[in-house]
């Protein structure tokens, strides 16, 4: 079996920047609500081989809470080689649980979505985990001025949101991913749908900073020592 592994990583070309952390996607032609095509990864994981399907969001979602940054990092870098890929998802645009229920808005009039728009929305998945949510419920995107709904294949369009993802990537540092991040995403004339619904600003970055003190004060007392009392201990 570990010859079978090596011999198939061996045979496909695979980056990897963080140790024990491989992840190779795939373009698949597929055949669902239309004839078009899905990403398929497949993932070598501390030594395990996992595959998650085209559309599995509920297995992404999951999956993006196990990385560490440099691994989500990676795994979104590997994603923009389909941020101008304008080929048409085999599936229909559908909201994501549990992200879905907070907002609660859909993009009505409109079903296909292309694997350029599939890539960024799972490329918010991956690097912001639940904070998702003050992005994109679904990925469709609108022209912020208008309100129009960009069509999958209005590459103009996508490519002046792709431009912000592919500037984002090449300029995290090496600090935990924040709030400031996300919020370069928000830049430009062109956003995600669910964006335009969301609370004021000040709102988001209200619950941003509680969820990241949170985060920090759980991380904290993860690592203190249990503060247990010695019973060979003699009492003073």
């Amino acid at each position: 079996m570990k010859f079978i592994l090596g011999l198939f990583f061996s045979m496909i070309i695979l980056v990897s920047n963080a140790q024990n952390f491989k992840v190779k996607i795939i373009k698949e032609k597929l055949v669902r609500n239309f004839d078009g095509y899905g990403l398929k990864f497949i993932i070598l994981n501390k030594n395990v081989l996992d595959t998650i399907s085209p559309g599995d969001y509920e297995k992404l979602y999951v999956f993006s809470n196990s990385l560490s940054k440099d691994e989500k990092v990676l795994f979104a870098q590997e994603l923009s080689a389909y941020f101008n890929d304008y080929s048409l998802c085999a599936y229909k645009i559908r909201l994501f649980i549990p992200y879905a229920g907070v907002f609660g808005s859909f993009a009505k009039g409109i079903e296909k979505s292309s694997l350029a728009i599939e890539s960024m929305y799972i490329t918010n998945m991956i690097l912001f985990g639940d904070w998702t949510r003050f992005l994109s419920n679904s990925p469709v995107l609108v022209e912020k001025y208008s309100g129009k709904k960009v069509s999958y294949n209005d590459s103009l369009s996508i490519s002046k949101l792709s431009n912000l993802y592919c500037n984002l990537l090449e300029n995290l540092n090496s600090n935990e991913l924040s709030l400031i991040d996300l919020m370069d995403l928000y830049r430009g004339p062109v956003g995600w749908f669910d964006a335009e619904y969301i609370p004021n600003s000040r709102r988001i970055v209200a619950d941003l900073y509680r969820e990241m003190e949170a985060d920090k004060k759980r991380n904290k007392n993860k690592e203190k020592p249990e503060n247990k009392k010695n019973v060979f201990e003699k009492n003073q």
